[in-house]
């Protein structure tokens, strides 16, 4: 292992052709051995090393299929840990992420771990701590490895299902190396000699195999370390001739504001973005302050890369990758538009989850009298058939087979382009004491999507939100969720709601719970706390309880806070017109209701509990009120109710 500073490639030393994994891990020849694998602050280290290191780490593997829980943010550890699984036959359980409550759950079923830094764990292996750097690679035997079966799992990730739980992918060596060979062939020009550098993790599958996998069988140095900053990624590649920058769409946008993207701009080859989509803006800006026009990769954990495409205008559409064969299911039956549905895929590269692999399985058995190539054609090379959750619409204009994305049509959405689960996170949520129900929903803030969490909270939840305010409480939740996910993917705007939104089927719709979360809200507690509601034909019962934030406290009185009567009064009208609204279309409530009788006999102040009673007389064309807790009455009267045309 040599200094940090990245050496100047020799051109001659690349591939022409990737190079099989399992080749890399057998002792390398007098003239490889020098060759740069990767490089950054933690130090630059040649294949040489990379064979000791793998070697040393599978010395330390059970073998036989065990598996072992993976996380690291060092591309070159990772390296090294893909190499051992593969010469071991063992198994990396991919963590998404590094939350504790991630971790522990994806431990269940392995052996033990491997991780670097600060995800040390009591009797986790540390990847590079078998063998120190600098002892010829010589002294271990390592030609065994290149015995590794390309069939056999390597990998598990995890994608968001819309089932609630994540679906567990496996990938094989075959997956990625045949994927690494259509990288190579499409994208290699471009790419030229560069040195690599990236802005996303090695624990998904876009740097799995762009940042990891691709650079190391073809040759091209890559950065160790995930370069988040722009100031900080062009600093590294003023180092270099020339560089590629594999990143996505939220780190390319502000790299494309930085004053020093223009003085790398000789230096860059190619610019990949891949996670989610790439705004047209952001495509134009980066390529009008480095001369390059970002490629864009779109695909999926299940499918691998599908598509890519070069921004050229707002609506250019994605071109397939080699190898990559695509249907168009419409999503009613008998619908004639075949050029507009769910996006099908079969290819090479699609590995399907244990859910989805019995359903798939089931489907074939039942169409393999009437259309066999519907199923599993992996024997001819086809690959594996996945029906994802995307929209396209097919252009048939083009020369080749091409589409562009209509949205999705499964309950998943991309935050900060990672794919989010809305019935896992619904599901998490719904685990915590205070919390009935939930249903949530992708919502624009300032031009970027977010999520909104609609709650319907328990009895105890709800006497919560009274004594402590909203504020605290989504804090709590939001504390729940966060051993689960990143930061930047907790929900950013909570509505504490007595019911669901549902639509004429009794179903929650992601339209609904969006135009629901999108409303202005204050922030200022306006209401009482709703416990419960019961209607009959001419009542109205709702149990409140008064928050201690409740806004309208304010001045009424300093040091004996108490809701005034008009306060009262007002919640008396509205709980009368929900009942007219319901049971009564004919008749209504005024704004400003003409007051009969109304008496006030003791003073309601913050978290009392009380009882608040409509009764409708139509014949007399009036509501009775009476807040109360038991015996106790806060107040009572009447108001005159509008009468009007009897509904149809």
């Amino acid at each position: 292992m040599t200094s940090a500073m990245p050496p100047a490639f020799d051109n001659d030393a690349r591939a022409t052709k990737p190079a099989a994994l399992a080749s890399l891990l057998a002792t390398p020849s007098e003239s490889e051995r020098g060759r740069i694998v990767a490089f950054g602050t933690k130090g630059t280290c040649t294949l040489d090393d990379f064979a000791r290191h793998t070697h040393a780490l599978r010395a330390r593997l059970a073998g036989g299929g065990a598996r072992y829980l993976v996380h690291t943010d060092d591309a070159y550890a990772f390296a090294v840990i893909l190499g051992a699984l593969a010469g071991s036959g063992c198994v990396g359980v991919l963590a998404p992420n590094a939350q504790p409550g991630t971790l522990d759950e994806l431990c269940e079923g392995t052996v033990g771990s491997i991780l670097t830094g600060a995800l040390q764990r009591r009797g986790a292996i540390d990847p590079l701590s078998g063998q120190s750097p600098g002892t010829s690679s010589t002294t271990s035997p390592t030609t065994s490895l290149t015995h590794a079966n390309s069939d056999r799992p390597l990998v598990e990730m995890f994608t968001s299902g819309s089932s609630g739980t994540p679906d567990r992918i496996v990938k094989t060596l075959a997956h990625l190396e045949s994927e690494i060979d259509v990288l190579e062939q499409r994208f290699g020009a471009q790419a030229d000699s560069a040195h690599l550098f990236a802005t996303v993790s090695p624990q998904h599958l876009y740097g799995l195999l762009f940042r990891v996998l691709w650079p190391l069988s073809t040759g091209r140095p890559f950065q160790r370390e995930t370069l988040l900053q722009p100031e900080e990624l062009t600093a590294h590649i003023e180092n270099v001739d020339s560089a590629v920058v594999i990143g996505t769409p939220t780190h390319l946008r502000v790299l494309a504001s930085s004053p020093a993207l223009a003085a790398v701009a000789p230096r860059l080859r190619s610019i990949f973005s891949s996670g989610g989509p790439l705004p047209f803006e952001t495509a134009a800006a980066l390529e009008q302050a480095s001369g390059i026009a970002p490629t864009e990769i779109f695909g999926s954990t299940e499918t691998g890369g599908i598509a890519y495409r070069v921004r050229r205008s707002d609506d250019t559409p994605w071109l397939l990758l080699d190898g990559v064969e695509i249907e168009v299911e419409p999503e009613e039956p008998g619908d004639a538009d075949r050029n507009s549905g769910r996006l099908v895929v079969r290819s090479p590269f699609v590995s399907v989850g244990e859910r989805h692999e019995h359903h798939e399985h089931h489907e074939h058995h039942e169409q393999d009298e009437t259309d066999k190539s519907s199923g599993d054609d992996s024997s001819s090379g086809r690959g594996l058939r996945f029906v994802t959750g995307d929209r396209v619409i097919r252009v048939a204009h083009t020369p080749v087979l091409s589409f562009r994305l209509d949205g999705r049509a499964d309950r998943v959405v991309q935050i900060a382009e990672k794919r989010i689960s809305l019935p896992e996170l619904e599901r998490r949520l719904i685990e915590h004491p205070q919390v009935l129900e939930a249903a949530a929903a992708g919502i624009e803030i300032h031009d970027t999507t977010r999520l909104g969490v609609l709650v319907v909270l328990t009895e105890d939840g709800r006497r919560a939100l009274a004594r402590d305010g909203r504020t605290p409480l989504r804090s709590k939740l939001a504390d729940a969720l966060a051993p689960y996910y990143d930061r930047v993917i907790l929900p950013r705007r909570w509505r504490f709601v007595h019911e669901l939104p549902r639509d004429e089927q009794g179903k929650t719709t992601m339209a609904t719970n969006s135009k629901v979360l999108g409303a202005p809200l204050s922030e200022r507690t306006m209401e009482p706390v709703l416990l419960s509601e019961t209607f009959t034909s001419d009542t109205l019962e709702r149990r409140y309880v008064v928050p201690n934030d409740l806004a309208y406290l304010e001045g009424h009185f300093d040091g004996f806070p108490l809701v005034p009567g008009v306060v009262q009064l007002k919640w008396a009208v509205e709980a009368a017109q929900a009942l007219l609204d319901r049971n009564h279309p004919e008749s209504q409530a005024p704004q400003a209701p003409q007051v009969r009788s109304v008496k006030f006999r003791q003073v309601l102040r913050p978290m009392q509990e009380i009882t608040l009673m409509v009764t409708f007389d139509g014949d007399a064309h009036r509501a009775d009120f009476r807040i109360h807790d038991g015996d106790t009455e806060f107040s009572s009267g009447r108001f005159a109710v509008a009468a009007g045309e009897q509904a149809s």
